[in-house]
């Protein structure tokens, strides 16, 4: 649950997430789950590349094909790591899905994880009542997010409410494998909904 201060966080220029490739997940192995179910998870990767953790969100496959799953994961490394605004590495955690299409399985993306932050307003340029934005943060060692980076344009404005909207905001601390607390860079989704009450 978001809960809200009266602390704006940095606006930020030039953090990256990190860059895991994801065919290993759209290519599993048949007999984990036939190669039909859903799947999304995100992995947790340092700054050396190596992929120090794994957490399945959304999984129809048995407990034994997610174990796999993440002892396969555990053994990548990533293609780019995290950045601070500085260019310095940092930590990051990185979602990956393979959301099936058409079939049994057949779903959406959105239905599966949905937007960590919903923001209501009035208005809504154009046809649309929803409007979903994702913006980079970077989480302090102490939970708290220390910057906040919007999306370019066209989107940079919702963005910047996006990051308002996160001043305060609490994420879960993160360990390394000596069990330090570390910073760490993750996306944000936020998803603008069009109040639709008469004024």
């Amino acid at each position: 649950m978001l809960t809200f201060g009266a602390i704006v966080p940095v606006l930020a220029a030039g953090m990256a997430i990190a860059d895991v490739d994801g065919r290993y997940i759209r290519n599993l192995d048949p007999g984990i789950d036939g190669g039909t179910g859903n799947l999304i998870v995100e992995v947790f990767v340092a700054p050396d590349r190596r992929v120090e953790g794994c957490r399945i969100i959304y999984s129809t496959l048995p407990e034994a094909g997610r174990q796999r799953v993440c002892e396969q994961a555990r053994k990548m490394a990533a293609s780019t790591v995290a950045t601070d605004a500085d260019g310095n590495p940092v930590y990051g955690f990185v979602t990956l899905a393979r959301i099936m299409r058409s079939g049994p399985s057949a779903a959406r993306f959105e239905d599966l994880l949905p937007a960590d932050l919903n923001i209501s307003v009035e208005d809504i340029p154009g046809r649309d009542t929803r409007k979903t934005v994702q913006v980079t943060v970077l989480v302090a060692s102490n939970g708290e997010v220390a910057s906040c980076q919007p999306p370019a344009r066209p989107d940079r404005n919702y963005g910047e409410v996006a990051c308002e909207q996160l001043a305060g905001e609490s994420f879960p601390i993160a360990y390394d494998r000596d069990g330090t607390a570390v910073r760490y860079v993750k996306l944000i989704t936020a998803e603008f909904i069009e109040d639709s009450r008469d004024s």
